[in-house]
């Protein structure tokens, strides 16, 4: 399967169908289709697929109006946003994903497009803010 993901009973078999529709998909900044998407552009596909709720469009956007952000990766639950800031961006919120299970999540990297990754790895752990579903 695309997310390289085993997928029990209890899943959320929406989610992974409509996020494994996304993988490899390329980066384009201010893009919102299959020929090319930024990770808020896909946050807001999924989450209004899925869930039929409209995102705002950027990554801080959907930060700052977010009604509760959780602070412990360990609860994380599918579905939820996933929050990062960068060494550029300060205190703002720079990036967003969607958190699958097993620490792997879903996002639009501008080098490598749509793709699955591990919230634990050197890159992404220590710039994760928060997550809110």
């Amino acid at each position: 399967m695309k997310l390289g993901i085993e997928i029990a009973e209890n899943d959320n078999h929406a989610l992974f169908q409509e996020a494994a529709q996304w993988v490899g998909t390329p980066y384009k900044y201010g893009g919102n289709t299959k020929d090319g998407i930024d990770c808020s552009g896909l946050t807001c596909r999924i989450y209004e697929r899925v869930y039929g709720i409209r995102l705002p469009r950027s990554s801080e956007q959907q930060y700052r109006t977010a009604t509760h952000i959780n602070t412990q990766k360990k609860s994380m639950k599918q579905g939820d946003l996933m929050f990062f800031r960068s060494s550029k961006s300060g205190n703002k919120c720079s990036h967003v994903g969607i958190y699958l299970k097993n620490k792997l999540f879903i996002h639009c990297s501008s080098s490598r497009g749509v793709i699955v990754e591990r919230i634990d790895g050197v890159y992404w752990n220590d710039k994760w803010i928060g997550s809110s579903h």
